[in-house]
């Protein structure tokens, strides 16, 4: 079991599963025939594997994949070739990702704006956005910080895709920018390379599997908080991140992609 809370070993107990191997966390533990220790300073995948290891299981390596079929490739590369406008066709296409399941993690709209009129006005590249249809009114609102007009406009595709089309349609794409939230995750699982701006979060253990990826984050002394009290900062960990921190770590990772 790989959720941590008393209601799902709970239900595996009452179910009468007879074997049951979980973290020993929040007094679940006489609930379960074998207890593993959830270390919170360790990245989420190498706890997961844990919880394999204590079942025999044999760990090659803690490398995070997912696989798309070319049929789910082709299918989305003609959905996006449709929304960018022929002259655009062979840019460098970047997500950029400002929602998170946790709005204290997400950073602030008009910086992102600023990086968006960035995007398209001096570095030349295809931004567009995904998410879930609930996620195109946050996309509307950074749109209308915007205050230069673009050279080329961002596609908004939030409630276009399933999951596995989600996967699809990130591989597709040359690099994420966002906040803490899955996607960076889901980019990580295809390859993508990763700029991730975070904030309340420890990043040892929620910072994106993939060598390719940079991390902002400021260095305050109450980072990490993981969210698990009042903040007496006004979570200034996110709301202090720069927009030229976020554009630095963004050149540099589209340098890359040039050479």
């Amino acid at each position: 079991m790989l959720k941590r809370s008393f209601s799902s070993a709970f239900l595996a107990f009452a179910a009468g599963i007879k074997e049951r191997i979980g973290f020993d966390t929040e007094g679940r533990g006489l609930l379960l025939t074998k207890r593993v220790k959830y270390v919170e300073n360790k990245h989420e995948i190498d706890c997961f594997l844990d919880v394999l290891k204590a079942d025999g299981f044999d760990i090659r390596d803690n490398y995070l994949e997912n696989w798309v079929e070319d049929e789910e490739l082709e299918s989305v590369k003609q959905i996006i070739n449709s929304k960018i406008l022929p002259d655009n066709q062979g840019l460098k296409k970047v997500i950029v990702h400002a929602t998170s399941g946790n709005r204290k993690k997400e950073w602030d709209k008009q910086k992102w704006a600023q990086v968006i009129e960035w995007l398209s006005n001096e570095k030349g590249v295809q931004v567009l956005f995904n998410g879930t249809k609930n996620d195109s009114k946050t996309y509307e609102e950074i749109m209308s910080y915007v205050k230069e007009n673009l050279k080329i406009m961002p596609i908004n595709l939030c409630g276009s895709f399933n999951l596995r089309q989600t996967l699809a349609f990130t591989k597709l794409c040359d690099l994420i920018v966002g906040c803490d939230s899955g996607n960076l995750h889901v980019a990580a699982s295809v390859g993508v390379p990763v700029v991730g701006v975070f904030g309340p979060m420890n990043t040892v253990k929620w910072a994106p599997a993939i060598e390719s990826h940079t991390v902002i984050k400021l260095d305050l002394p109450c980072q990490p908080c993981g969210l698990k009290k009042k903040c007496k900062r006004n979570y200034q960990c996110i709301n202090d991140i720069s927009v030229d921190m976020v554009k630095s770590a963004v050149e540099e990772k589209l340098s890359s992609l040039n050479q």
